[in-house]
């Protein structure tokens, strides 16, 4: 599809890259990983065309559809929400007029060469139209919109009347309506919570077009990806497989790098030894050039490694404090008519480690702030005795003083440090040598990040709270925060939808939910494991509800080898097989569930349901729930038999409903 042919690329010369070749093709889901400021963001520029390579060059196929969504989006419009992402169908209506113009030369051409030519554009553009559906589009539109958080009523809401994260999640809903041959993605997890990008995952896993995606969610990355591009020191690096695969790949490789580099430095040393010892006997001197010339044209091997070493940190211990933290009784908070939450009761005790979790506008900062002493409140709320807090919020680059100095910002926190001590503190965080007197303003987002965590740790505390922390950090940047964070004793509370951040640095979940909070013990894959269990339980109630809802037991609970007490019906965790069925019925229905899959075109056997249990009752009507195909059954004496479908229903159950007259 798109092929970049010895492409290299300077700005005033700093080389991003250097004859680079790559051959991007169909259905590729690539994930452009490195530290930040490596290039992954210009090669999107290059890809999209925004940017031309200082030499080399980009080709691709004819025709081919690029959609791509920066990281950063500012944009303004008269349109409503659904007419932004639906789009004003001036593409349908070029389709249209040139139908018309093409119908009106096939009545005056009369070659039969030109008429083929006619009818084959017709039909390409009737292909293109019929992609465009506009009531297929519309629905589809809409799913995708609700998919990333929308609700009915922001459809008809003017786009200017949104934040600037939810234009970036219309941005990306009209660009995912485009259906595009290549999608391009620049950290698109960056303004989406927790639920819209678990949707997005799913989206992404069903669509054809080919992804290219920056990301330093991982766990966003594996489930999207397989093929990694790893830009290093102007280079890419090409690999089959996806993140996770890639990092054990990357580490046998920079073992292997290891040995090599040491084996040269260990002949470089010999070689010098030689050199010196011989390269003024006349003897041996011609040895000694040639080992200079040897030396000159070797090719230094370079260890693909970042350097990770360089900004191991690790928080203050935390100032004694008591037991309590905080405390809330029938806390309410309200901006206007609109109330965030209320009702809510939440304990925090010395030594919690809390996450807060769920959807965008839920109250999940608006809470920090309260506990932090930023927001009035109304209801009961208790703060404990010495308790002092670090902040960190979402917003938190926006606060940095633009004009000052990355030195100047450091010496402006008041703390007991010495000009050396803030150096050192500078360097963990890669801002050395004169790289400490840039201004602010020129950082970049993961450098400001990195600026405002450094400040962190100038003033000891015993509360952290951090407010969507690695919203501009990169892959290696985050696991140190994640390692320093492991290792703080102090109380900790975290806003934050990345999940691979988040597992195993908490002990409570609090997920907030229709202006109310529920607690989950333990991290975010517990968290996340129970609501997966959930959406499935509501999942197959969707399609099997019936068989639950006002029904009661009939007559025999049900068979099957696996034993288990009536009052647990199916739902405790016991290995069932389609063999084990369970009964209920409403009215002249009985519902058979069958509590495993037996494959397709496979038999089941009721055997409990026979002609002589149901006496004079006869079959009015046999089906399972899920699926239009006509059932094969036979009732005998012995049982009821039936078929099931040549297509799986459910892996887990499946209902047979047994109309009887």
């Amino acid at each position: 599809m798109i092929k970049l042919n010895d492409l290299s690329l300077d700005f005033a010369g700093n080389i991003i890259f250097k004859n680079i070749s790559l051959h991007i093709k169909k259905s590729d889901r690539i994930g452009l990983i490195g530290n930040n400021g490596s290039g992954k963001t210009t090669l999107l520029n290059l890809l999209s065309k925004k940017i031309n390579p200082t030499a080399g060059s980009i080709s691709q196929n004819k025709d081919i559809n690029i959609a791509y969504l920066p990281q950063e989006l500012n944009f303004n419009s008269d349109f409503s929400l659904k007419e932004f992402v639906v789009g004003n169908n001036s593409e349908l209506l070029e389709l249209d007029k040139r139908i018309g113009e093409i119908n009106d030369m096939l009545r005056r051409v009369k070659s039969e060469k030109k008429q083929f030519q006619l009818l084959d554009e017709l039909e390409d553009i009737q292909y293109k139209k019929d992609k465009i559906n506009i009531l297929k589009l519309e629905i589809n539109a809409e799913k995708i919109m609700k998919g990333l958080g929308f609700i009915n009523t922001d459809f008809t809401r003017n786009i200017n009347n949104f934040s600037g994260g939810w234009k970036m999640r219309a941005e990306l809903s009209r660009l995912l309506v485009l259906n595009p041959d290549i999608l391009l993605l620049d950290e698109p997890t960056n303004h989406l919570d927790l639920p819209a990008i678990i949707w997005l995952e799913k989206f992404l896993s069903a669509t054809k077009c080919t992804i290219i995606l920056v990301s330093h969610d991982t766990k966003f990355l594996d489930k999207n990806i397989n093929r990694i591009f790893d830009i290093f020191q102007r280079n890419i690096k090409d690999f089959k497989g996806n993140y996770s695969k890639y990092i054990i790949y990357r580490e046998k490789e920079i073992e292997r790098q290891i040995r090599q580099k040491k084996n040269q430095d260990k002949y470089i040393k010999q070689a010098n030894i030689l050199i010196h010892k011989f390269r003024y006997k006349k003897n041996k001197a011609s040895f000694a050039q040639s080992l200079i010339k040897r030396l000159e044209k070797m090719e230094k091997i370079e260890i693909d490694e970042f350097d990770v070493s360089s900004i191991n940190f690790q928080f203050p211990p935390p100032l004694h404090c008591g037991k309590i933290i905080f405390q809330s009784n029938n806390l309410k908070k309200s901006f206007g008519n609109n109330i965030v939450f209320e009702d809510l009761n939440l304990d925090i005790y010395n030594g919690d480690r809390l996450a807060f979790v769920g959807k965008n506008g839920c109250g999940k900062t608006t809470l920090t702030k309260i506990i932090n002493g930023e927001l009035d409140f109304e209801g009961n709320i208790k703060k404990g005795e010495k308790v002092i807090i670090n902040y960190f919020a979402q917003n938190q680059n926006e606060l940095l003083d633009s004009n000052m100095t990355i030195m100047e910002y450091i010496e402006n926190i008041p703390s007991e440090k010495t000009e050396a001590q803030s150096r050192r503190l500078l360097g963990a965080f890669l801002f050395s040598g004169d790289a400490v007197y840039k201004k602010i303003k020129v950082l970049s987002g993961g450098e400001k990040a990195r600026l405002s965590l450094c400040g962190l740790l100038l003033s000891p505390s015993n509360v952290i709270i951090l407010d969507e922390p690695t919203n501009h950090l990169d892959i290696f940047a985050k696991n140190i925060l994640k390692q320093a964070l492991i290792q703080y004793n102090g109380t900790l509370i975290l806003v934050s939808h990345d999940r691979h951040f988040l597992s195993g640095l908490t002990d409570r979940v609090i997920e907030f939910n229709d202006r109310k909070i529920r607690e989950y013990p333990g991290d975010i894959d517990s968290y996340l494991d129970q609501q997966e269990v959930l959406l499935q339980i509501g999942a197959w109630l969707a399609v099997n509800g019936e068989a639950i809802y006002g029904t009661r037991t009939w007559e025999i609970f049900g068979e099957g080898p696996t034993k288990q007490e009536k009052s647990g019906m199916f739902l405790d965790k016991l290995t069932y097989t389609a063999k084990d069925i369970r009964y209920t019925k409403k009215g002249n229905t009985v519902y058979a569930i069958v509590l495993g899959w037996p494959g397709e075109s496979a038999k089941v056997d009721l055997t409990s349901f026979t002609k002589e249990e149901l006496g004079s009752l006869k079959i009015q009507s046999l089906s399972i729930l899920g699926t239009d195909s006509k059932i094969d059954y036979n009732w005998d004496d012995s049982g009821l038999h039936i078929i099931t479908p040549n297509k799986k229903v459910d892996d887990r159950a499946f209902v047979i409903k047994i109309v009887m007259k």
